[in-house]
């Protein structure tokens, strides 16, 4: 298997700083502005929309299609958020309600 020299582009050192900076510092100052915030049970709930905003985000731009699965998806996780929402303990009371 013969080895393909790495070759510098403005493209590829573009692509590497966007990926680099703006999507991991700008990804971990909204982290740590959510868990300042919000309760940590809500900021870190908060991720599981990752796959969903990825998923539309790809059909905003190569037009992929939505079908039934991912609106199943989308409601399920929908529902497991509002389940992790709304399921807050008053102060004091007991484990077993």
């Amino acid at each position: 298997m013969a080895r393909v020299p790495i070759q510098l582009t403005g493209v590829g050192i573009a692509s590497a700083v966007y990926l680099g900076v703006l999507v991991t510092v700008a990804g971990l100052f909204l982290w740590l502005h959510l868990l300042r915030t919000l309760p940590a049970r809500i900021a870190a709930s908060i991720q599981y929309l990752q796959p969903v905003i990825g998923v539309v985000a790809a059909a905003l731009m190569f037009g992929d299609a939505l079908g039934p699965l991912f609106i199943a998806g989308v409601v399920l996780v929908l529902a497991g958020l509002t389940l992790t929402v709304a399921n807050r303990r008053e102060k004091g009371a007991s484990a077993s309600g």
